[in-house]
């Protein structure tokens, strides 16, 4: 009897073992997952753990640096005035600072590019940037169809230097000049535009209105 007691009671203990674990396991949080910078922000902005005035935790800001992920009004490339700000956000608070001031906006650029760095490590200095971004893009007049074909290439012709954009152009005359210009750009479309219908068009387009000397450079009859 002895023997068979002690089996019979292994099964209660077990489930009991493994029932609270699960339990533990259950309450543990999960990690956020986020898609984008947009998603981040949101998340960020109504995590109520998070207060105003605190600097953002650990998590948000490992995210954006180890997925590189810039906010929306930074840039891609550094300028020596307006470091990697957005110039239009730079100037409008700029433009707002130095009115209460009375002197000239200008005078505030430095001072706005720190503050925008100090306001990014904060719940209630996103929602201020935030706000000023909105004014920003409301501002900013509708497109036409040339600053359309302005915007920078997309699929495989994005983020590309411009010794690139040289060889890939002149890659493209070298078919022209075997197969025609029709037949040429059908080619590279029917190479590059599979995940992006038009990518080589308006690639282009681009290239003739941010670099024209660049077809006079490379081949006088494309200008």
């Amino acid at each position: 009897m002895h023997q068979t007691d002690i089996p019979s009671c292994r099964p209660t203990i077990a489930a009991g073992l493994f029932d609270k674990k699960n339990e533990q396991a259950n309450k543990k949080p999960s990690k956020p997952k986020f898609q984008s910078i947009d998603d981040l922000l949101n998340h960020i902005l109504l995590d109520p753990g998070i207060l105003a005035s605190e600097p953002l935790p650990a998590v948000y800001r490992n995210e954006i640096k180890l997925r590189s992920w810039r906010f929306p009004w930074r840039t891609s490339c550094r300028d020596n005035i307006y470091q990697t700000c957005d110039r239009r956000l730079v100037e409008l608070i700029a433009k707002e600072r130095a009115e209460w001031d009375k002197v000239n906006w200008q005078q505030k650029v430095p001072t706005v590019i720190k503050s925008i760095s100090n306001l990014e490590v904060s719940k209630a200095g996103l929602e201020e940037l935030l706000v000023y971004w909105s004014r920003v893009l409301e501002s900013s007049t509708p497109q036409t169809e040339q600053s359309k074909a302005n915007d920078q290439p997309i699929g495989y012709y994005s983020n590309r230097s411009l010794d690139w954009h040289k060889a890939t152009f002149s890659e493209l005359l070298d078919r022209m000049d075997e197969v025609g210009k029709d037949k040429a750009i059908a080619s590279f479309s029917t190479r590059y535009d599979q995940q992006h219908p038009g990518a080589t068009l308006k690639w282009l387009d681009w290239l003739k209105l941010t670099h024209p000397q660049m077809y006079v450079y490379l081949h006088p009859q494309a200008a």
